[in-house]
């Protein structure tokens, strides 16, 4: 995987648990109301121009957050009270698909009712957008929906889309299960969420993990 710059990174998965600790101090601070809905996504946006180990500085990341900041300048409010609801980890996968369902309904309403879809977020980049802020709680238990694992199942002729966001990620969130554990029983060893996307990221030929 490379960084913006297109410089390597050593060893992917030990920056990641660093960094983990530095987000989780974004989000709790955020949480806590120690800061504002603009101040924590002006603070994401820096550290992952810096440290980007999970594509969140593309489309579905911190685009979507800042078109669905724009959209919600009326009613800033609405958006805070959700974000800070959905964007704690779920307590299993129904409540996560609930929470999703949530942020794709919220998103959805600004798009039908804009003249102009390109300055509206797109609902269906929830997915990838949620999925990264549960797995920098639990890296072991959620996986995040990269564009080039997609790619990668499609290649494999193992991936269906689904007309909602919250659709797509129950979907893969059990392909990425039923996944591991193939490899598991191959290899003799347990399989990570980090460990599977590395793998389908090299067979998807993909340049890093990315969110577009």
């Amino acid at each position: 995987m490379v960084d913006t710059k297109g410089n390597a990174f050593n060893d992917i998965d030990q920056t990641r648990v660093v960094a983990i600790k530095d987000i989780k101090n974004i989000i709790n601070e955020f949480l806590t109301g120690n800061t504002s809905l603009y101040e924590f996504k002006t603070s994401l946006d820096s550290y992952n121009k810096q440290n980007n180990y999970w594509g969140f500085t593309a489309a579905k990341g911190q685009m979507f957050f800042n078109l669905l900041a724009k959209s919600s300048e009326a009613d800033i409010k609405s958006l805070v009270q959700l974000l800070k609801n959905i964007i704690t980890e779920p307590i299993n996968l129904q409540d996560g698909l609930n929470k999703m369902k949530q942020l794709f309904e919220y998103a959805s309403a600004y798009l039908q009712k804009s003249p102009d879809r390109r300055k509206v977020a797109n609902p269906m980049s929830s997915a990838y957008f949620l999925s990264y802020f549960w797995q920098i709680h639990d890296h072991y238990k959620w996986p995040i929906m990269y564009s080039s694992i997609i790619v990668s199942f499609q290649k494999l002729g193992i991936w269906k889309d689904h007309d909602t966001s919250y659709g797509n990620y129950e979907y893969f969130y059990h392909m990425n299960e039923e996944a591991k554990a193939v490899l598991k029983e191959h290899t003799g060893h347990p399989i990570s969420n980090w460990d599977l996307e590395h793998a389908l990221w090299n067979f998807s030929g993909t340049a890093t993990h990315n969110s577009k």
